[in-house]
């Protein structure tokens, strides 16, 4: 009967253990991960924040067309996307409808003044790569627009040699092309400069993120 009970014993220390386990990860889970929707351009979008990195990591979930092909017909998939900044606190940044022009394209460049880069820390080339992902075709496993989307430089430079880029600027964007500029200003701002051109303008800091977050929830039809 000793034994017996001993071991009854152990089972339940051990069940215990399992269950407080359970509580610490559940309560642990719940502080750093949350759900929120937000009023998007067509109703409510959801968004999972998640903290476990010590960041604020805004996952979009969101059921997108994309085009298997160029011409295909459009397709719902569900999609989970992780951004830097949720779109509350970029609602702030002015901003012009751009997303009509992109619908068409053949291709979109991405083009700057590429010693920004360098200038920006980087945070310039992660604005860029943030609306790529989402016009590109090489990003996501299923890509959302699925346009060829390549980076290019504003101008001839020593940087643009290096790097390979092409020198596009809103002179070249047409109604199958369309250039994104980014550009350093005096305020944040997403605007179009003639039919085809998007000015996506940033003044400091974290700001290119910012800027190309918002235009990138712009597309998606969050904002």
């Amino acid at each position: 009967m000793e034994k017996k009970s001993e071991k009854s014993m152990v089972i339940i220390i051990v069940v215990l253990i399992f269950l407080l386990a359970l509580f610490i990860s559940f309560v642990f889970y719940s502080r750093v991960s949350g759900e929120y929707t937000y009023e998007g351009i067509n109703g409510n979008v959801s968004f999972i924040l998640d903290k476990h990195t010590g960041d604020e990591v805004h996952i979009l979930d969101i059921n997108a067309t994309y085009r298997k092909d160029q011409g295909s017909l459009p397709v719902k998939k569900n999609f989970r996307i992780p951004f830097d900044y949720g779109p509350e606190e970029l609602e702030p940044i002015y901003m012009e409808e751009s997303k009509s022009i992109i619908l068409n394209d053949r291709a979109v460049f991405i083009t700057r003044d590429p010693y920004l880069d360098i200038k920006t820390e980087d945070k310039l080339l992660v604005a860029m790569m943030t609306v790529r992902r989402i016009t590109g075709t090489d990003m996501l496993t299923t890509p959302i627009f699925n346009i060829p989307t390549a980076f290019g430089a504003i101008e001839e430079s020593e940087r643009a040699t290096q790097l390979e880029l092409s020198i596009v600027t809103c002179e070249e964007s047409r109604d199958d092309l369309t250039v994104i500029l980014f550009k350093e200003g005096t305020e944040n701002k997403i605007y179009r400069e003639g039919d085809y051109c998007i000015i996506a303008e940033y003044a400091e800091g974290d700001d290119p993120i910012k800027v190309g977050t918002k235009l990138t929830y712009h597309f998606l039809d969050v904002m």
